[in-house]
């Protein structure tokens, strides 16, 4: 049906022109439009679908069709400053591993973007997909860096923690730009998240000759799952408010945020 099928298509590769005006609102309200967007966890999702091939064809075979999947998959989605950033992230992960390097996702974040912005320096102004890319990979990364070793955080912490450091990045720059805060956003990414990618995974499956057909019914139900959550969600009184904030204001938030994250690493 093609309110499912709109919403796979934009999970898959980020078009999202097809997805009715009602759903794409209930998504912003919500605070789940990224999941609709190409970004990093797309990245994650096909290298780890190619690592699935290394008892197969081994380690440095599975590295090389991973770099070259990735680059396609960059090319057909358009090549949108935001898709570069983490597909250039994931080839170097690789490449580390082919070089028996050790990886370091902060490094490699602040290369990749200095790089981006060195060659356009347009993009962080003007580019809001890669200003929410690159603020939100980064509070990912933190939230996991300035967790205390030495205390065990419960189930449920361990699985908001990605989620609450993306959002307390990438809020003001949604205030900032489209002048809404979805209170919301935290619910709805723990409901939603566990969802996408098996979606992802279904959603692809169905691409493939002559089998692809036993996985539409798995892919269509999940779907209307996180349809049938988030319009649930949406509904409630104040799941999103209005909100305007100066860039000094914002300014400050940042210089406060980075100033605790310098302190607790």
């Amino acid at each position: 049906p093609e309110r499912e099928g709109s919403l796979i298509i934009g999970m898959l590769i980020g078009q999202k022109q097809n997805i009715p005006n009602e759903v794409a609102e209930a998504f912003k309200i919500t605070g789940l439009t990224h999941i609709v967007a190409v970004s990093g966890f797309n990245m994650t999702v096909i290298a780890t679908a190619c690592g699935a091939l290394v008892w197969y064809i081994g380690r440095r075979a599975t590295n090389i069709l991973t770099i070259v999947v990735v680059g396609g998959f960059v090319v057909v989605t358009g090549a949108s400053a935001a898709v570069v950033r983490a597909a250039i992230m994931a080839i170097i992960m690789v490449v580390a591993q082919l070089l028996g390097r050790q990886y370091a996702s902060l490094y490699a974040l602040l290369l990749v973007s200095t790089i981006m912005v060195l060659h356009n320096p347009r993009i962080v102004m003007w580019d809001i997909g890669f200003q929410l890319s690159v603020v939100a990979t980064y509070g990912v990364l933190t939230a996991f860096q300035i967790k205390d070793p030495e205390t065990t955080d419960s189930f449920l912490v361990d699985i908001m923690r990605p989620t609450i450091g993306a959002i307390l990045f990438t809020a003001p720059i949604i205030i900032l730009h489209f002048h809404t805060f979805s209170v919301i956003a935290p619910l709805a990414n723990l409901l939603v998240l566990p969802f996408v990618t098996w979606i992802m995974l279904f959603g692809a499956l169905t691409l493939l000759p002559i089998v692809g057909g036993a996985f539409l019914m798995p892919a269509q139900l999940l779907t209307s799952a996180i349809l049938f959550i988030t319009e649930k969600l949406a509904a409630v009184p104040y799941a999103s408010v209005d909100v305007i904030a100066p860039p000094w204001v914002i300014f400050i938030y940042y210089s406060l945020l980075l100033l605790y994250i310098n302190r607790r690493l």
